[in-house]
């Protein structure tokens, strides 16, 4: 009996942790103020000269974004407005001379 008790008051104990912990709201505090966009990008020839990334809001101009060396790796920042819902980029080279996706 003691032990279907502890098993009942566990599995309520977790259920409510659970349901609890689902209200945490740190996201919509970021998108409130909006997010930023850090593309970090690793070529295996490990020549990074002339590529950028083309970043867009979706039904939005793009534009182009250089790589920037951070911590020894190549990134490309992103500013995200708030509301913004989803974000596309393709890496490539100059004048879309290649992609970097097939």
């Amino acid at each position: 009996m003691k032990k279907h008790y502890f098993k009942r008051s566990l599995a309520i104990l977790l259920s409510l942790v659970l349901a609890l912990g689902s209200f945490a709201m740190p996201a919509l505090a970021a998108e409130e103020e909006g997010v930023v966009i850090k593309l970090h990008y690793n070529r295996p020839d490990g020549i990074y000269t002339d590529w950028s990334v083309w970043f867009w809001n979706f039904g939005q101009e793009g534009t182009d974004i250089p790589f920037a060396e951070e911590d020894g790796e190549m990134v490309a920042t992103f500013p995200v407005a708030s509301g913004v819902t989803q974000v596309g980029f393709i890496v490539k080279l100059p004048n879309w001379a290649q992609k970097d996706v097939n």
